[in-house]
């Protein structure tokens, strides 16, 4: 391969490297700019790997850019390796997840076959690791990523076999992803199974060595018969040599390598790391054992040991040059390890979830809404303000019942434009805007929201304005703009669903703001922004007593550092029980005061029943509120009631698509 074409490899993350086997005259003819394959049209050759040649190209349909991976004529006419390819596909088609490679489509025409999958810009692991070693808290975020991504395969029996730096890429926007099923092994074996796509027992059986040497496990290496605890083998090589600058087992030659994977331990991390982090070389440590049954038996598992290491470290679970997105997440399900359940019932939900594209069309009774983070034009330090303006909106119309309010999800879905974010989230309507906060050392404060409101089906703006107001008037603009959408929406309240729009949640914007900004802080792992949190909740109650809803979020935040571990004393227990009777003796129709009793009794006394029954009671106030459904179907599939818990969490899907991708695993 070329100097042009490796560094074009490095560029795009569906490319491996071109074995010399497939030579140019083994390839079929290179397309050119403007052909077309269906409804794709090329736009410009991106590099050659080991499964063939890979386009840039864009979905004329839904006018988005992809990538296509054409098949070379050595493989496409050889029907081991065309299976290996469709396994590929039904691999990766089966899995969704943020930090796995997404696959569109799959084809053949004018003689070509093909796979359509997401486009990625920026470098695989391998190409980082040139440069040297990690930063250990960074690898243990990559580490993090991979580990959910793998968790979320093997939930659906799909075991990578061939994780190594080479197959895990870092997007320009430091996202990690997860590449090449090709050796993907679908380890339960049933009739339906045996329809999609089992893979060829010869590949996968006793005797048979597939994977990369350096990071076989010793099962690999022995030609036995391997599972999902392979993966997590292979994982700990990779953290390793994140860590370390060096391959784990590399000898001189591959005989030497597989010997020392066999029968060698791995090098220590070095001093700087094993005095900042002792716990991770436990963690490598336990990955890299010969014998499975003694390494971590989840991938789950792997990734709530390494989460634990950043709660105990400060360190965040998600890229730090990621801009935090404020997205309420219960602090209930931080805390919570029902891993193994959730495995169980994940694979119920997702095997009886229809695909994107065979979605029903939503219907016109119940029209279905995204409301994405509104977009702060001011200075950065007021993205807290911006974000709580969005979370306050969907916090009032998720109380209405005639409406249906889905959550946007993942960084990815906002990026999208509003014909793709509508077919990806299955909603009618977007609403979306800009605020902007002048803040001025004296006088009165001014605040311009922006807010518009747009149909998925034709792209129309239907409603927009600009609200220029004194900020003193922040929840009039608030109700002001649900009571427009619902106007515009034909969408008539019933019962207390009108107070719950124009709820003013405290008269003190001292207090308010306080609130928005222990909100902001609550979302992170690291640890001293959960303490920021506790502070700041405890500021808006000082400055508010009946601020009902500060005492709820209080509440959650003391739960949050027991059920991370961080502080279990009886003293933060208690802080969180009292917070919590508090936010219901002012709240008692207040959704998450008893979604904060909840997290309470389940995070600090072990008390499920008593769980369920308060996330009873919120699900019948808020009974669009994901987090509250989350919760539950946690608590259920914990106590073994995992039929409950998947339609639970079939529920979750349905107001926020993308929740159970981010859990899942």
């Amino acid at each position: 391969m070329s100097t042009q074409d490796e560094t074009e490899e490095k560029s795009v993350g569906v490319v491996l490297k071109m074995p010399s086997e497939l030579s140019s005259a083994s390839c079929p003819r290179r397309l050119a700019a403007g052909e077309t394959l269906g409804r794709y049209r090329i736009v410009d050759f991106l590099g050659a790997g080991g499964m063939g040649e890979v386009y840039r190209a864009r979905d004329t349909e839904l006018d988005r850019v992809v990538a296509i991976k054409v098949l070379p004529k050595v493989v496409a006419l050889d029907p081991a390796r065309l299976s290996r390819f469709r396994r590929e596909a039904r691999a990766l088609a089966a899995v969704s997840h943020p930090n796995i490679l997404e696959i569109f489509d799959f084809g053949s025409r004018d003689g070509l076959t093909y796979a359509v999958e997401e486009l990625l810009e920026g470098n695989d692991l391998r190409a980082v690791l040139s440069q040297g070693a990690l930063e250990w808290r960074r690898a243990v975020e990559i580490a993090v990523a991979i580990a959910e991504g793998l968790a979320a395969a093997h939930v659906h029996g799909v075991v990578h076999r061939d994780i190594k730096p080479e197959n895990i890429f870092v997007t320009t926007k430091q996202r990690i992803k997860v590449l090449d099923f090709g050796l993907a092994k679908v380890a339960r074996e049933s009739d339906e199974q045996a329809e999609t796509g089992t893979l060829d027992p010869v590949l996968t059986g006793a005797g048979a060595v597939l994977g990369t040497s350096g990071y076989m496990s010793p099962e690999q290496v022995r030609g036995q018969v391997s599972d999902h605890r392979s993966d997590i083998f292979s994982l700990g090589c990779v953290l390793h040599e994140m860590v370390t600058g060096a391959r784990t087992f590399r000898r001189d030659t591959a005989a030497d390598t597989m010997a020392a994977i066999l029968h060698e331990a791995p090098s220590d991390l070095g001093p700087p790391v094993v005095s900042e982090a002792p716990e991770l070389e436990q963690v490598i440590t336990r990955c890299l054992e010969k014998d499975v049954d003694r390494r971590f038996q989840t991938a789950a598992d792997l990734s709530e040991a390494l989460q634990g290491l950043v709660s105990s470290s400060e360190v965040s679970s998600s890229p730090r040059s990621v801009p935090r997105r404020w997205r309420f997440k219960t602090r209930l399900a931080a805390g919570l390890t029902f891993v193994m359940a959730l495995a169980v019932i994940t694979a119920v939900v997702w095997r009886t979830r229809p695909p994107a594209v065979e979605r029903a069309p939503t219907t016109v009774e119940v029209p279905r809404i995204v409301i994405l983070p509104f977009e702060n034009l001011g200075p950065v330090e007021h993205d807290y303000f911006s974000a709580g303006i969005s979370e306050e909106l969907i916090g009032r119309l998720a109380a209405v019942s005639r409406l249906r309010v889905v959550l946007a999800g993942s960084d990815e879905q906002l990026n999208l434009n509003v014909r793709d974010l509508g077919r990806n989230l299955n909603v009618d309507y977007v609403l979306k805007g800009s605020v902007r906060w002048n803040r001025v050392a004296d006088g009165p404060q001014q605040v311009r929201i922006t807010p518009k409101l747009i149909r998925v089906s034709d792209g129309n703006v239907l409603w927009a304005r600009a609200f220029d107001r004194l900020l003193e008037d922040i929840f009039q603009i608030q109700s002001d703009i649900a009571g427009s959408v619902l106007a515009e929406l034909n969408v008539t309240l019933l019962g207390g669903e009108q107070r719950a729009v124009d709820t003013r949640p405290t008269d003190n914007l001292e207090a308010y703001q306080a609130y928005l900004r222990g909100m902001y802080s609550a979302q992170s792992m690291i640890k001293e922004d959960l303490f920021l949190a506790v502070s700041l909740f405890e500021r808006a109650v000082s400055l508010d007593s009946n601020f009902a809803l500060a005492h709820a979020e209080l509440s959650m935040a003391h739960s949050r550092l027991v059920t991370n571990r961080i502080d279990v004393s009886e003293t933060r227990s208690a802080s969180a029980e009292t917070a919590a009777r508090r936010a219901l003796e002012l709240g008692p129709d207040l959704a998450r005061a008893h979604l904060a009793k909840a997290a309470y009794l389940v995070g600090c006394k072990r008390d499920s029943p008593g769980a369920l029954a308060e996330l009873e009671i919120a699900r019948s106030l808020s009974p669009n509120d994901s987090h509250v459904l989350l919760a539950e179907g946690w608590i259920l599939a914990n106590e073994g009631r995992l039929q409950e818990a998947s339609e639970t969490l079939k529920r979750v899907l349905e107001v926020d698509p993308t929740n159970y991708r981010a859990h899942g695993g």
